[in-house]
């Protein structure tokens, strides 16, 4: 691209400004989609290793795991706190389940 419009970069390096052609103002792009475009000018494809895809099918199970963890613990949390009550208002409640 011969007449490429200079950039202007933020403080935040994930956004790139890019003047109009007419030279009125500019244009507000993401670095993420800027590098997407330049791939696509290039013709090149991303490829992916299978160690990329391990990594990243790991994280999100991490993921869904400790979102998981939590909402059991929460529950145990409830069931606990359900049965001290349960407990304080009728005394007979416990001795009932110790056999």
């Amino acid at each position: 691209m011969e007449n490429e419009t200079p950039k202007i970069t933020s403080v935040n390096p994930s956004i790139i400004y890019h003047e109009k052609d007419d030279g009125t103002g500019f244009i507000k792009k993401s670095a993420l989609e800027e590098s997407q475009i330049a791939l696509v000018e290039q013709n090149t494809v991303i490829e992916y290793s299978t160690l990329d895809v391990s990594f990243s099918l790991q994280n999100w199970f991490y993921v869904f795991s400790l979102f998981i963890h939590g909402c059991l613990a929460g529950f145990a949390a409830w069931q606990t706190l359900q049965i001290y009550i349960e407990d304080k208002s009728d005394n007979d409640f416990l001795e009932e389940y110790k056999s």
